[in-house]
């Protein structure tokens, strides 16, 4: 799959999930993908796996670009940027991992939620609630569409 390939996709499924939620995060654009299941992320947010990039077909460079992809999109639309809080529904709340391996920087950037800024600020602090929420996370959320391979 082509550079060019991958970045039409991360745009549509960001869009997707922009337009559904008012926000779009690494998770959401996985998930439109088809790269990750809704299940994959209920079992990650339970605290069944350790972090979340078990379940990716795909390692490294290409979620490098998918990160890069999805950020110069959201720079371009002028979301706001902002960091979520991904804590696990199990008793002990421990900070949920997005890869085992992986420098804080590379974490930092699954952490990234692109809200629009067209949203009133008390929807926008309900987002970031609901979202950081154990019990409430983009799992418990329908799932975005699958966007087509090319």
């Amino acid at each position: 799959m082509s550079n060019r390939s991958l970045n039409s996709r991360v745009v549509a499924a960001a869009a997707e999930a922009l337009a559904r939620q008012g926000f779009v995060t690494p998770v959401d654009v996985c998930l439109g993908l088809g790269w990750l299941h809704a299940s994959n992320v209920d079992d990650w947010r339970r605290g069944r796996v350790d972090d979340l990039e078990d379940f990716l077909p795909v390692h490294g460079d290409r979620l490098t670009e998918l990160i890069v992809c999805l950020d110069s999109w959201a720079r371009e639309r002028g979301l706001e940027q902002t960091e979520a809080e991904y804590i696990s529904a199990t008793p002990n709340r421990r900070p949920l991992r997005f890869s085992s391996g992986a420098p804080a920087v590379v974490e930092a950037a699954w952490r990234t939620r692109w809200v629009s800024r067209d949203l009133p600020v008390q929807k926008r602090e309900r987002i970031t609630k609901a979202q950081d929420s154990p019990a409430l996370g983009s799992s418990d959320r329908r799932p975005a569409k699958s966007v087509p391979v090319s």
